[in-house]
């Protein structure tokens, strides 16, 4: 159900594979400075779709990879949690997750 999420998590991008452009959404349990990057396959960045800070909650973007070619990209994730960390807890240590996609022009 709805409410705040309890995690970190980052969700496979829909569609997959895609044209002309896809959806990735994540989860945030805290406030966080978040940096969502996406590379080509030799693990280049070509892409910065979000280097800010965000609230709590699930959040959604938009990639449009208008000049680049067919093929296999990776989405990064990295999270830093503002304010208070306690190694204790899972929501105030910083997260990073990775994942594939498949552009098809």
């Amino acid at each position: 159900g709805g409410g705040t999420p309890q995690l970190y998590s980052l969700e496979q991008n829909t569609p997959n594979p895609f044209n002309p452009s896809t959806q990735i959404s994540f989860q945030l349990p805290i406030n966080s400075r978040v940096s969502l990057t996406v590379f080509n396959s030799l693990g280049q960045p070509v892409d910065q779709l979000i280097d800010a800070q965000m609230n709590t909650g699930s959040h959604e973007v938009e990639w449009q990879p208008k000049d680049h070619r067919s093929g296999v990209y990776f989405y990064e994730l990295r999270t830093e949690p503002i304010g208070e960390t306690n190694i204790y807890d899972s929501k105030s240590i910083p997260f990073v997750a990775r994942k594939k996609m498949l552009l098809v022009r």
